[in-house]
């Protein structure tokens, strides 16, 4: 994947689920969900190829013989454009702060969602628990500070080269960033809309809060997207065709229809975050949403906590796909066990559904599904040094969500954990 960046031209409009009315402010200054950017994408390249192009799929997928039909008839099909793959978007400061009277300094770079276990001064550690406890099965120990109990949070976001000191282990007070340190909330009020006159209704208003990012922050992201025409073995990059010649391209992105340009970043990947070695004892962070079928805990563990992830063996090793395969299908599952976790409040995602193309399916609300927050952390204990190396080949920088994959949804890192002493 490679990096680039999102300039908004003005306000950006991102809301939750909640709704807007009467007494209810608009909660619309929320940073936007993987989700957001990956239709954005999508809706940018339809927009760019809306005809032309009709043959263009994802290199990957499968077709039934019904869709392969559309193919060749030049319907479109849910599948054009399904190589596209994104992990973000994060903040990015293009230029460091320096430490001013009422402002702390702030690295240049990306920032990333605050894991769940730092606290103001310091870090949380598992802790053995003696006697009985309550803790949700299948955990082990609790998560707990050393510190004293204190009403100060750690802000919303961390510096990249601050979490590589996190990963690795370092117990020591972290420095994080506040959102209003990045970007602001602006609240306006509105006037309700009817939508069969397209007037306002009488007596109908709200407020609602909008997203402004300061003038020296962007926001970041990763992206692939390969296709090729079916029927062929040669594939395109389609961001070489998006980005021909390094110019900005516009990009409509959350609701109202914000305007905000994309372009080539190479300076915004700052996750080439080293993977922990020799321990066996690794934790992994979200570093964006994700959603399990389980609820709070991953599909691919166990109701006993033992994780269900493969030793898979090296690709390069293998002349074919099929030899790997082959050779992956005999492998035994990595001897590791989840035994505690650090989880904020899930976060609560719904939207609506359109009717596409005069289909039979009517438009209507999509289910409301609770995600596990990003800066949620999982604790893993390993059989040895070689199963903690297998788990991390699994996890760090890979996304590991039940659904929603190529958004970025489930995108995490792993470092190394020790017990509390007390």
């Amino acid at each position: 994947m490679r990096a680039f960046t999102i300039h908004p031209r003005d306000l950006l409009f991102f809301r939750d689920a909640r709704p807007m009315g009467g007494s209810s402010e608009g909660a619309g200054a929320q940073w936007p969900l993987p989700s957001v950017l990956h239709s954005a994408l999508l809706s940018a390249f339809h927009d760019r190829w809306p005809e032309d192009e009709q043959g263009w799929e994802s290199k990957h997928i499968h077709h039934t013989d019904r869709e392969q039909k559309k193919f060749a008839t030049g319907k479109n099909t849910t599948m054009r454009f399904g190589g596209l793959r994104t992990v973000g978007p994060f903040p990015w400061l293009q230029t460091g702060r320096e430490k001013k009277k009422d402002a702390k300094a702030l690295p240049a770079g990306l920032y990333l969602p605050t894991p769940a276990d730092i606290v103001e001064g310091g870090l949380m550690q598992p802790v053995k628990l003696i006697g009985s406890h309550n803790l949700p099965p299948p955990l082990q120990y609790a998560v707990a500070s050393p510190l004293p109990p204190s009403k100060d949070k750690p802000g919303a976001w961390i510096a990249a080269c601050e979490l590589r000191n996190y990963l690795a282990g370092n117990a020591a007070a972290i420095p994080t960033a506040e959102t209003g340190e990045l970007y602001d909330t602006e609240a306006r009020p509105g006037v309700g809309i009817d939508p069969d006159t397209h007037a306002n209704r009488q007596s109908v208003f709200y407020q609602a809060e909008y997203l402004r990012l300061r003038a020296d922050v962007g926001m970041a992201f990763l992206a692939e997207a390969k296709a090729k025409k079916y029927g062929e073995k040669s594939g395109i990059d389609l961001f070489e065709k998006f980005l021909a010649g390094d110019t900005a391209q516009p990009l409509i992105l959350g609701g109202q229809r914000g305007l905000a340009a994309v372009r080539r970043q190479p300076g915004a990947d700052d996750l080439a975050l080293a993977s922990p070695k020799g321990s066996i004892r690794i934790k992994w962070v979200l570093l964006a949403p994700a959603l399990f079928e389980n609820g709070w805990r991953p599909d691919w563990v166990g109701e006993n906590g033992k994780v269900l992830l493969k030793q898979m063996p090296d690709r390069a090793a293998f002349p074919t796909r099929k030899a790997w395969r082959e050779a992956a299908r005999t492998c035994p599952e990595i001897p590791a066990v989840l035994v505690a976790a650090r989880i904020p409040k899930p976060v609560a995602v719904s939207g609506w559904k359109l009717r596409v193309d005069g289909g039979p399916r009517p438009g209507g609300p999509k289910p409301t599904r609770l995600l596990v927050p990003a800066g949620a952390v999982y604790y893993f204990e390993c059989a040895d040094e070689a199963a903690g190396a297998a788990l991390v080949r699994q996890l760090h920088l890979k996304v590991k969500s039940q659904r929603l994959g190529e958004q970025g949804f489930g995108f995490g890192v792993c470092g190394t954990w020790e017990f509390l002493q007390v």
